[in-house]
């Protein structure tokens, strides 16, 4: 037999051609087999979205107690019964500056509140109250009437001076703290017992004071001297306030703010007085107690 020799390539085609005419074929035949498919889609429900109608809890208030019946049930029934724990006594008015002021500035608070055509800024309240409390630190003053005045005369000025100046020696407070030293290591520690500290200095500012009221003043000194018996009295009276640090704070603040200021005013008098001394230091001798106010020279 003659052998038939084929071409590769026209077989393979032949090959591809029937199997895409095979699928075909097939591919039809599935589609005029295929049973439509249908589906039932059940309706959706009509949902009701109509409200009716609300009712409220009727406001009423049964027992005429100032307390709705529906509230009733969250509020104690039993009344509450406060323990006594002494006899009740009557209100009396603060005696300290400190809760005297701060009453009064709560009532113009109020008042300023309630007075809606003059009304003032709290501001102006507080301004108000400080000029007014100002006033609590302020001193009487010594004049000539409080004082004995003599001619000016040598003797008179010798003894004067040796008056003033033995009362400067007598009455000095050696070996202390300050004055403010004290007032602020109390604070620090809250201790209020550590401002007997004070007594000393203020009661030596008191017996200068005393001295000087009771010293002959020649007249030519006599303007000075009442300087002197006035810062004298400023500063007992500063310090003396001072131990009200822990009961009335605003008595003893308003003494510790002026107090830089009197101490300044009694250093320039000393001052004064040395100088008004010195035209005349050929009347002392240096035994007398007046040179102690040599101290005082500012040289």
């Amino acid at each position: 037999m003659e052998r038939v020799h084929i071409n590769k390539k026209v077989l393979g085609a032949t090959l591809v051609g029937g199997a895409l005419v095979c699928g075909a074929f097939a591919l039809n035949n599935l589609k005029s087999n295929q049973v439509a498919l249908t589906a039932t889609v059940a309706p959706v429900q009509q949902i009701d979205t109509t409200l009716g109608d609300r009712t409220f809890i009727a406001v009423n208030d049964t027992n005429n107690d100032g307390v709705e019946d529906w509230r009733e049930e969250f509020v104690v029934q039993a009344p509450i019964q406060l323990t006594a724990t002494g006899t009740p006594t009557a209100f009396t008015m603060p005696t300290t500056v400190t809760d005297q002021v701060g009453i009064q500035v709560f009532e113009s608070l109020l008042k300023n509140k309630a007075n809606v055509q003059f009304q003032q800024t709290n501001t102006q309240i507080v301004d108000r109250t400080t000029d007014k409390i100002s006033s609590l630190a302020k001193d009487t003053l010594y004049t000539k009437e409080s004082i004995t005045t003599v001619p000016t005369e040598p003797v008179a000025i010798r003894r004067y001076a040796n008056m003033m100046g033995q009362s400067i020696i007598t009455n000095n407070v050696t070996g202390s703290e300050g004055e403010l030293e004290i007032v602020y290591a109390a604070l620090q520690t809250n201790r209020p017992e550590d401002l007997k500290k004070l007594e000393a200095l203020a009661l030596m500012y008191q017996k200068l004071r005393d001295d000087a009221l009771a010293a002959p003043v020649p007249e030519r000194f006599a303007e000075d001297h009442l300087n002197l018996i006035n810062a004298y009295h400023a500063m007992y009276r500063n310090i003396s306030d001072f131990g009200l640090i822990f009961d009335d704070p605003l008595v003893a603040l308003l003494r510790i703010k002026r107090y830089q200021d009197d101490a300044t005013a009694l250093a320039l008098i000393l001052n004064a007085m040395y100088r008004n001394a010195a035209p005349f230091q050929s009347l002392f001798t240096e035994d007398d107690p007046a040179v102690v106010f040599t101290a005082f020279s500012n040289h």
